[in-house]
């Protein structure tokens, strides 16, 4: 009886611990500013995101901007699986420490655009929680990690994901 209870305690004190871990953090969705750039470039060792005269939207919670929704003519890369092709709209969502080592952006000033960003809104209220999410709270990636969701030419639907030093792709319009 005392290890069943003793079981009990520990698996509640589990759960609560790990609740508390998954703690999104709000993000204003009402208020993300749209931005325009001539040059937006995400590149890790292995993924790399090349944008030129695209729109974006800065995704933020208190830790930090977590995220960028982009619109634009682009290409990626992903050597490591021998991938590259255009990609016309993209979600990165990152650790904000991590900002310096992969993004290098320019020509950006801000701009008021109610089409782009009502659009992508709608979209977000899907995209945003296929990775790092508490529902439409952010949850924040460890310093080093990221995922991109991408609309793209060949694959539609397609999904980075570098976590744990390694580099996994999915297919998310065929489930593979």
């Amino acid at each position: 009886m005392k290890k069943a209870l003793c079981l009990i305690i520990l698996l509640v004190i589990t759960s609560v611990s790990f609740a508390q871990t998954l703690a999104g953090e709000p993000v204003n969705w009402q208020n993300l500013k749209t931005f325009s750039a001539s040059s937006f470039q995400f590149k890790s060792d292995q993924f790399d995101y090349n944008c030129t005269d695209c729109k974006f939207i800065e995704i933020s919670s208190k830790s930090g901007i977590s995220g960028y929704w982009l619109a634009g003519n682009a290409t990626y890369a992903v050597p490591e699986k021998k991938l590259s092709g255009k990609a016309n709209v993209i979600l990165i969502r990152m650790s904000p420490e991590n900002a310096k080592d992969y993004l290098k952006i320019s020509g950006v000033s801000e701009f008021n655009d109610n089409a782009f960003f009502s659009v992508s809104l709608i979209a977000l209220q899907s995209v945003f929680k296929r990775s790092y999410h508490s529902g439409m709270d952010a949850l924040i990636p460890k310093a080093g990690e990221y995922t991109v969701n991408m609309f793209t030419e060949n694959f539609q639907d397609l999904v980075v994901a570098f976590f744990d030093d390694k580099i996994e792709l999915f297919d998310n319009t065929r489930k593979k």
